[in-house]
C-alpha cells in the first residue's frame, strides 16, 4: 500500500469551469537565503 502526501502545487485556475482561462501554477520554495516565495 502506497500513501501519497497532498501536492504542493496550487494552480489558480479552476478545472471545473468551462471556456479559456489564464493562470498559473504556485509551487512554494524556500532557499537558505531568502524568505519564502513561489516558483
Amino acid at each position: 500500500m502506497s500513501s501519497h502526501r497532498p501536492s504542493p502545487i496550487a494552480p489558480t485556475v479552476d478545472f471545473d469551469r468551462d471556456g479559456v482561462q489564464h493562470g498559473f501554477l504556485r509551487l512554494p520554495y524556500s532557499r537558505d537565503d531568502s524568505a519564502w516565495g513561489s516558483v
